[in-house]
Protein backbone atom coordinates (compact mmCIF):
# COMPACT_ATOMS: atom_id res chain seq x y z
CA UNK A 1 0.00 0.00 0.00
CA UNK A 2 1.20 3.69 -0.59
CA UNK A 3 1.66 5.52 2.40
CA UNK A 4 0.07 8.98 3.11
CA UNK A 5 3.81 10.71 3.55
CA UNK A 6 4.52 8.99 -0.55
CA UNK A 7 0.97 10.77 -1.67
CA UNK A 8 1.63 14.12 -0.04
CA UNK A 9 5.18 14.42 -1.60
CA UNK A 10 4.06 13.19 -5.02
CA UNK A 11 1.43 15.98 -4.64
CA UNK A 12 3.86 18.82 -3.32
CA UNK A 13 5.96 17.87 -6.95
CA UNK A 14 3.19 17.67 -8.92
CA UNK A 15 2.57 21.50 -7.00
CA UNK A 16 6.14 22.47 -7.91
CA UNK A 17 6.16 21.78 -11.11
CA UNK A 18 2.68 23.30 -11.91
CA UNK A 19 3.97 26.13 -10.18
CA UNK A 20 6.88 26.41 -12.27
CA UNK A 21 4.78 25.88 -15.45
CA UNK A 22 2.24 29.10 -14.58
CA UNK A 23 5.30 30.65 -13.71
CA UNK A 24 7.06 30.07 -17.33
CA UNK A 25 3.20 30.64 -18.53
CA UNK A 26 3.49 34.13 -17.01
CA UNK A 27 6.89 35.14 -17.89
CA UNK A 28 6.64 34.13 -21.71
CA UNK A 29 3.43 36.44 -21.23
CA UNK A 30 5.43 39.20 -20.13
CA UNK A 31 7.91 38.55 -22.94
CA UNK A 32 4.89 38.75 -25.24
CA UNK A 33 3.76 42.41 -24.04
CA UNK A 34 7.15 43.42 -23.31
CA UNK A 35 7.41 42.67 -27.78
CA UNK A 36 4.46 44.12 -28.56
CA UNK A 37 4.82 47.13 -26.79
CA UNK A 38 8.28 47.45 -28.24
CA UNK A 39 6.92 46.66 -31.90
CA UNK A 40 4.80 49.63 -31.23
CA UNK A 41 7.66 51.86 -29.80
CA UNK A 42 9.81 50.76 -32.83
CA UNK A 43 6.79 51.50 -35.44
CA UNK A 44 5.75 54.75 -34.12
CA UNK A 45 9.58 55.84 -34.06
CA UNK A 46 10.15 54.47 -37.39
CA UNK A 47 7.00 56.52 -38.75
CA UNK A 48 8.28 59.51 -37.56
CA UNK A 49 11.39 59.55 -38.60
CA UNK A 50 9.64 59.23 -42.27
CA UNK A 51 7.63 61.80 -42.05
CA UNK A 52 10.61 64.05 -40.79
CA UNK A 53 12.30 62.94 -43.65
CA UNK A 54 9.55 63.52 -45.97
CA UNK A 55 8.94 67.10 -44.33
CA UNK A 56 12.48 67.64 -44.30
CA UNK A 57 12.80 67.02 -48.27
CA UNK A 58 9.56 68.99 -48.74
CA UNK A 59 11.32 72.03 -47.15
CA UNK A 60 14.49 72.11 -49.25
CA UNK A 61 11.58 71.31 -52.31
CA UNK A 62 10.00 74.87 -51.07
CA UNK A 63 13.31 76.55 -51.09
CA UNK A 64 14.84 75.68 -54.40
CA UNK A 65 10.71 76.65 -55.81
CA UNK A 66 11.19 80.05 -53.92
CA UNK A 67 8.51 78.98 -51.81
CA UNK A 68 10.54 80.39 -48.61
CA UNK A 69 7.67 80.91 -46.18
CA UNK A 70 6.31 77.23 -46.90
CA UNK A 71 10.12 76.08 -46.28
CA UNK A 72 10.76 77.44 -43.00
CA UNK A 73 7.20 75.74 -42.16
CA UNK A 74 8.83 72.84 -43.05
CA UNK A 75 11.98 72.97 -41.33
CA UNK A 76 10.54 74.12 -38.03
CA UNK A 77 8.42 70.85 -38.14
CA UNK A 78 11.47 69.09 -38.82
CA UNK A 79 13.06 71.16 -35.59
CA UNK A 80 10.18 70.60 -33.27
CA UNK A 81 10.48 66.82 -33.66
CA UNK A 82 14.55 67.08 -33.54
CA UNK A 83 15.79 69.76 -32.11
CA UNK A 84 19.20 68.50 -32.56
CA UNK A 85 18.75 68.28 -36.49
CA UNK A 86 21.99 70.12 -38.34
CA UNK A 87 20.98 70.09 -41.54
CA UNK A 88 17.37 71.22 -41.06
CA UNK A 89 19.29 74.57 -39.02
CA UNK A 90 21.77 74.88 -41.96
CA UNK A 91 18.85 74.60 -44.49
CA UNK A 92 16.73 76.93 -42.93
CA UNK A 93 19.72 79.53 -42.00
CA UNK A 94 19.77 79.22 -46.12
CA UNK A 95 15.80 80.06 -46.58
CA UNK A 96 16.58 83.20 -43.80
CA UNK A 97 19.27 84.43 -45.97
CA UNK A 98 17.10 84.45 -49.15
CA UNK A 99 13.83 86.16 -47.24
CA UNK A 100 16.62 88.78 -45.86
CA UNK A 101 16.08 87.79 -42.12
CA UNK A 102 19.89 87.65 -41.71
CA UNK A 103 19.96 87.90 -37.62
CA UNK A 104 17.66 84.65 -37.90
CA UNK A 105 19.81 83.28 -40.41
CA UNK A 106 23.04 83.67 -38.18
CA UNK A 107 20.90 82.17 -34.85
CA UNK A 108 20.82 78.94 -37.18
CA UNK A 109 24.24 78.56 -38.45
CA UNK A 110 25.10 78.54 -34.98
CA UNK A 111 23.02 76.24 -33.93
CA UNK A 112 23.98 74.32 -36.63
CA UNK A 113 27.36 74.48 -35.42
CA UNK A 114 26.43 73.47 -31.91
CA UNK A 115 24.50 70.83 -32.75
CA UNK A 116 27.52 69.10 -34.56
CA UNK A 117 27.41 70.27 -37.97
CA UNK A 118 30.72 71.43 -39.68
CA UNK A 119 32.16 72.01 -43.41
CA UNK A 120 33.07 75.18 -45.63
CA UNK A 121 29.73 75.81 -46.79
CA UNK A 122 29.03 77.45 -43.08
CA UNK A 123 31.28 80.14 -43.35
CA UNK A 124 30.13 80.92 -47.11
CA UNK A 125 26.67 81.26 -45.47
CA UNK A 126 27.95 83.39 -42.84
CA UNK A 127 29.50 85.47 -44.97
CA UNK A 128 26.61 86.08 -46.64
CA UNK A 129 24.72 86.73 -44.00
CA UNK A 130 26.99 89.10 -42.46
CA UNK A 131 27.45 90.73 -45.99
CA UNK A 132 23.41 91.71 -46.30
CA UNK A 133 23.43 92.39 -42.68
CA UNK A 134 26.43 95.35 -43.50
CA UNK A 135 28.68 93.66 -40.80
CA UNK A 136 31.80 93.85 -43.42
CA UNK A 137 34.68 92.49 -41.22
CA UNK A 138 32.59 89.70 -40.19
CA UNK A 139 31.96 88.73 -44.08
CA UNK A 140 35.18 88.91 -44.74
CA UNK A 141 36.70 87.05 -42.19
CA UNK A 142 34.51 84.46 -43.41
CA UNK A 143 34.99 84.67 -46.82
CA UNK A 144 38.57 84.14 -46.25
CA UNK A 145 37.81 81.13 -44.21
CA UNK A 146 35.67 79.50 -46.80
CA UNK A 147 38.61 80.51 -49.32
CA UNK A 148 41.43 78.63 -47.06
CA UNK A 149 39.38 75.94 -46.57
CA UNK A 150 38.11 75.03 -50.09
CA UNK A 151 40.46 77.03 -52.53
CA UNK A 152 37.08 77.70 -54.85
CA UNK A 153 37.38 79.72 -58.04
CA UNK A 154 34.22 80.62 -58.16
CA UNK A 155 33.14 83.92 -60.14
CA UNK A 156 30.72 85.48 -57.91
CA UNK A 157 32.99 84.59 -54.69
CA UNK A 158 35.37 86.61 -55.35
CA UNK A 159 32.91 89.34 -56.87
CA UNK A 160 31.55 89.11 -53.88
CA UNK A 161 34.72 89.63 -51.57
CA UNK A 162 36.02 92.51 -53.83
CA UNK A 163 32.86 94.37 -53.02
CA UNK A 164 33.02 93.43 -48.93
CA UNK A 165 36.61 94.83 -49.22
CA UNK A 166 35.52 97.71 -51.17
CA UNK A 167 32.66 98.64 -48.58
CA UNK A 168 35.62 98.33 -45.60
CA UNK A 169 37.95 100.54 -48.18
CA UNK A 170 40.39 98.28 -48.92
CA UNK A 171 41.07 98.83 -52.23
CA UNK A 172 43.78 97.53 -53.49
CA UNK A 173 42.87 93.92 -51.82
CA UNK A 174 39.29 94.24 -53.62
CA UNK A 175 41.21 95.42 -56.94
CA UNK A 176 43.05 91.56 -56.57
CA UNK A 177 39.85 90.21 -55.51
CA UNK A 178 37.92 91.56 -58.97
CA UNK A 179 40.49 90.64 -60.99
CA UNK A 180 40.27 87.12 -60.10
CA UNK A 181 36.49 87.57 -60.86
CA UNK A 182 37.45 88.51 -64.21
CA UNK A 183 40.02 85.66 -64.50
CA UNK A 184 37.74 83.21 -63.79
CA UNK A 185 35.17 84.17 -65.93
CA UNK A 186 36.58 82.72 -68.98
CA UNK A 187 33.11 83.05 -71.11
CA UNK A 188 33.42 87.22 -70.59
CA UNK A 189 29.61 87.02 -70.19
CA UNK A 190 27.33 89.70 -67.97
CA UNK A 191 29.35 88.51 -64.79
CA UNK A 192 32.47 89.90 -65.80
CA UNK A 193 31.05 92.98 -66.34
CA UNK A 194 30.46 93.46 -63.01
CA UNK A 195 33.68 92.76 -61.71
CA UNK A 196 34.92 95.06 -64.11
CA UNK A 197 32.81 97.61 -62.69
CA UNK A 198 33.99 97.05 -59.27
CA UNK A 199 37.84 97.11 -59.99
CA UNK A 200 36.78 100.17 -62.09
CA UNK A 201 35.15 101.81 -58.97
CA UNK A 202 37.90 100.77 -56.61
CA UNK A 203 40.57 102.21 -59.19
CA UNK A 204 38.52 105.77 -59.12
CA UNK A 205 38.41 105.94 -55.15
CA UNK A 206 42.41 105.07 -55.18
CA UNK A 207 42.70 108.11 -57.95
CA UNK A 208 40.39 110.09 -55.41
CA UNK A 209 43.07 109.78 -52.90
CA UNK A 210 45.80 111.62 -55.22
CA UNK A 211 44.30 115.11 -54.62
CA UNK A 212 47.11 116.65 -54.60
CA UNK A 213 48.74 114.33 -57.27
CA UNK A 214 47.07 114.99 -60.54
CA UNK A 215 49.67 112.66 -62.57
CA UNK A 216 48.93 109.70 -60.23
CA UNK A 217 45.26 110.50 -59.75
CA UNK A 218 45.01 110.15 -63.54
CA UNK A 219 46.69 107.01 -63.58
CA UNK A 220 44.50 105.62 -61.79
CA UNK A 221 41.63 107.47 -63.15
CA UNK A 222 42.62 106.00 -66.91
CA UNK A 223 42.68 102.39 -64.85
CA UNK A 224 39.31 103.17 -63.92
CA UNK A 225 38.09 104.28 -67.35
CA UNK A 226 39.42 101.19 -69.05
CA UNK A 227 37.19 98.80 -66.37
CA UNK A 228 34.12 101.11 -67.03
CA UNK A 229 34.57 100.49 -71.10
CA UNK A 230 35.29 96.67 -70.78
CA UNK A 231 32.13 96.74 -68.74
CA UNK A 232 30.14 98.86 -71.66
CA UNK A 233 31.55 96.16 -74.22
CA UNK A 234 29.95 93.50 -71.98
CA UNK A 235 26.78 95.79 -71.74
CA UNK A 236 26.45 96.82 -69.22
CA UNK A 237 25.03 100.37 -69.24
CA UNK A 238 25.33 101.62 -65.77
CA UNK A 239 29.71 102.04 -67.21
CA UNK A 240 28.29 105.27 -68.97
CA UNK A 241 27.73 107.29 -66.11
CA UNK A 242 31.39 106.73 -64.58
CA UNK A 243 33.15 107.11 -68.09
CA UNK A 244 31.32 110.04 -68.19
CA UNK A 245 32.48 111.67 -64.84
CA UNK A 246 36.04 110.70 -65.07
CA UNK A 247 35.96 112.34 -68.55
CA UNK A 248 34.80 115.59 -66.50
CA UNK A 249 36.80 115.41 -63.58
CA UNK A 250 40.73 113.90 -64.55
CA UNK A 251 39.98 114.87 -68.67
CA UNK A 252 40.91 111.22 -69.64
Amino acid sequence: SISGKSIHRKHSKYRKIYKEIKQQINHHKSMKKTLYFLIVILSVSNLQSQNIEETYKRGVENHKNGNYKAAIIDFNEVLLQDPTDTLAYFERAKTFVCSKKYGKALKDIESAVDSGKTGAELYLLRAEAYDYSFNYSKALENYNQYIALTNEKDVWLYYSKGYTEVKLKLYDDAIKSFTKSIELDTLNNLESSYAFMGRGFAYLKIAEQFKDKPKEAKQFARLAKADYLSARKLKNKAANKFIEKIKKKYGV
